[in-house]
Order: structure tokens, then sequence, then C-alpha cells
């Protein structure tokens, strides 16, 4: 297959008015001047687009902006409160969370349910009421999926996830693009977490970094030069089976010493219940690092973390890494810790500096992320908003 380097002028277009709504919804520009200097094109064709979009019920004027130098004041734009909204699906092991989301990412309404029936029809159940209850037909332009792998992005399945009660093979896109007629996207939990950060949390200023996302397993997402990284294999990056010890624990996809059999929050809740004989959470005890016993197993989390990720940085030399999932219960000086051990030991040392912080939305990130799956498509241009 021949790859198509040119652009038409149908493309073109398409791709300028996917920028500029994107510098909007994003909060990157506000002005029609700030979007024709951050897009590099005319006033004249901002002006256009913008005229298009405040007819299609897309952007709204917002008020004037006061200037007291030189010069006309400019007019404050923003996403119209009325215009489209997405659905974001999250689907988990314990549960699913649906909400319903503006091109801003505010969410707007949300709900969440347990996986009772723990089959494949007793999921696609759960996943059919939940969205029946936060859906409008009339607004919502599309659906995105954030969900626990493996993945056929291509034909939209999940796969085989490990624990996941043996639920297999989940053609979840067809059933979702049948019953509401409507696009559907799919990619994996963290993937779309780390977009959501990208566009519209602490990713904003990074260009490069690491979302690690610590649950039952760990997960990752990687952003290079401010894209996701993929390749033509459409499989995701897979960081919790980086293996730390080749003569390590046995890992559930066969291999030795995988990061996730030594951090993953599951295993060190388990490791805290056998030292303090409670049978607490691992977001309890994350409140309860004054006892010493409870402090040590952190600590060599933080450890165990260290030694996966500074062979991740020495690969792909992140300016961050971003702590989500479970993660973002751990207290400070943990995230500080492992600041300190990925600087000492990675090769390029003082030359660039690594930071380790949390999500600006938390634990909500792969759930914001799943509704990011959809604003991604129209940010390139793969989704046409069209509104009269």
């Amino acid at each position: 297959m021949i790859e198509k380097l040119g652009i038409n002028y149908h493309d073109l277009k398409t791709k300028n008015r996917s920028l500029i709504l994107k510098l909007l919804a994003t909060g990157k520009c506000n002005s029609r001047i700030e979007l024709a200097k951050e897009s590099g094109l005319t006033k004249m064709s901002v002006s256009n687009i913008i005229s298009d979009f405040i007819s299609m019920g897309l952007v709204e004027e917002s008020h004037v902006e006061e200037t007291h130098g030189v010069g006309r004041s400019p007019i404050i734009l923003d996403i119209n409160k009325n215009g489209p909204k997405v659905v974001g699906l999250h689907i988990g092991r314990e549960g699913c969370s649906v909400a319903l989301y503006d091109l801003k990412l505010n969410k707007l309404n949300s709900t969440y349910g347990e996986l009772s029936d723990k089959t494949k029809d007793g999921l696609v159940a759960l996943i059919i009421g939940l969205i029946d209850e936060i859906i409008d037909k009339n607004s919502v332009i599309a659906i995105g999926i954030g969900t626990i792998g493996p993945l056929d992005l291509e034909n939209g399945v999940i796969l085989n996830p490990p624990n996941f009660f043996g639920i297999t093979n989940i053609h979840i896109v067809d059933i979702l693009r049948e019953r509401y007629k409507i696009p559907v996207y799919m990619d994996s939990q963290y993937n779309n977490a780390a977009l959501a950060e990208k566009y519209y949390g602490n990713g904003k200023d990074y260009d490069d970094f690491i979302f690690l996302g610590i649950t039952s397993g760990i997960g990752s997402g990687i952003i290079l030069n401010g894209e996701l990284m993929k390749n033509s294999s459409m499989l995701t990056s897979e960081v919790g089976h980086t293996s730390i010890d080749f003569r390590g624990n046995y890992c559930d996809c066969g291999n030795r010493g995988c990061l996730e059999t030594y951090a993953s929050s599951n295993v060190i809740r388990n490791r805290l219940v056998l030292e303090t004989e409670k049978e607490n959470t691992f977001e309890e005890f994350c409140t309860m690092t004054e006892d010493p016993r409870i402090d040590r197993v952190f600590m060599e989390m933080m450890e165990y973390l260290s030694y996966g990720l500074v062979s991740c940085i020495n690969l792909f030399n992140p300016q961050i890494i971003m702590l989500g999932d479970r993660g973002v219960f751990l207290p400070d000086r943990y995230l500080d810790y492992l600041e300190s051990q990925i600087n000492k030991y990675k090769l390029s040392k003082s030359y660039n500096y690594v930071k380790v912080v949390r999500p600006m939305f938390g634990e909500q990130a792969q759930l914001a992320g799943s509704a990011v799956c959809v604003l991604e498509q129209i940010f390139q241009g793969n989704l046409l908003i069209n509104r009269e």
C-alpha cells in the first residue's frame, strides 16, 4: 500500500479548523488574536473559522476584555455551554464508570456500577444500563472507551484481561455503535489518561512524560514529542511487565521479575495486611504511614518502582513521571523519595531532572481520558462536528 503524503485543500481546511477548536477547548487560547499567533493562520482565516463555529453552536463570544493599551480590546471566546457533548466509559475489573463531558472536559454528570454478574453478558448489560442513564442522544456526538487490556484496537475488542473472571473477546465498540448509532472509539485506560493530562491537566507544559497507573497491575501511557506513543502494532506500552529481576517472582504473563509483581497496589496491600494483621484497603494504609511497619513497605515499594522507572527513563528521557490510579493516594514523602532515587540512578543524572507528580484529574484520570479518546479524534480532524 502506497502512503499518501500530499495534503489536499479539504484536508488542510479540516486540519486548521480542528487546530482552532483544540486551542479553544483546551484553554490555550481565548481570543482571535491569540488563536492567530498560536496557529500561524492569518487573522482573516481565524475569523472565518470562528464565525463558522459560532453559527454551528460550537463557540460563543463571552465578553470584551478591557485593555489599557492602544488598539481594540479582544473579544473573549469560549466553547458553547450548549454545544456537543461526549460520553466517556471506563471499564475496570471491579466495575464501570460513565460520565458526560463537554468539549472543555467539564464533567456534567456521572454514574458508576459494580460488576455483580461476572459474565460477558453481565458486563455488557451493566455498560448499557449506565450509558442509558447518562446519554442524551440529541447532544452526544460520540462515545469514548478507556479499558483494561489487552485490546484489539483495530477491531474494537477487549481480548483476555487477566483476573477478569474469565471474560474475554468483548466486541464492545461494535455493540455500542450498533445500539447508539454514533461513533465509538477505544484505547487503553492509561493511554487515554495520559492524553487527558497532556491536553487538560498536569502534562500541559510537557512534551515527554510517562503516566504510570498503579492498581492490581501497573499500566502506562507514554507521551513523546507531545504525542501519544503508538506504532503500527497498535499495542500499548507495558511498563508493569518490565523485568527488574530475571530470577524473580513469576508473573501471569509468563515472565519473571515483572515490576507489577513487586509494586502493584494489590501486592503492597497484601504485604501490609500480613505485617499489621489489619484488613485495610491500600488507600487506608496510605493514611497510616506513621506506623514504621507500613512506612517500611511503602519505602520498599518506591525502591521497586525506581528500578523499573530508571530503565524507562534511560529509554525515553521523559520530563516527568505521573503516578496515577491508586498511586495518587501515596503521601508526598514517598513521591519525593521516588523522585530522588530515579534521578540518582538514571544515566543522564543532573542533565535532565525528572519530576514525579500526580495527575490533575487524580483517580478520575482514566474516566476523563475515556472522553479524551473522542476529543483526540476531533482535534486530529478524524471526527467532524456538523451542527445546524
